[in-house]
């Protein structure tokens, strides 16, 4: 048989396999890692919007502008 035909048929097999429920282990990773998509999202924010600050408050410093991202993010009022 062709490869592709056999994925083929192995993607429409999986496609009619029952939904199965997530456990609690898979929920506990799934969340952990969109926890850790925000600190990665806001750290590089940070990065990209630092230098606009220290240029109007030289005196915050990086982690505490990091810090302040990462707030404004984990509130919402980022829209």
């Amino acid at each position: 048989m062709h490869p592709q035909r056999r994925w083929v048929r192995w993607v429409r097999k999986v496609g009619k396999m029952p939904m199965t429920s997530k456990t609690s282990l898979d929920l506990a990773e799934e969340a952990r890692r969109r926890e850790v998509e925000h600190e990665i999202l806001s750290y590089f924010l940070a990065v990209e919007s630092y230098p606009a600050r220290a240029e109007k408050q030289p005196q915050v410093s990086f982690e505490a502008h990091c810090w302040s991202v990462y707030t404004v993010l984990e509130s919402g009022l980022a829209n």
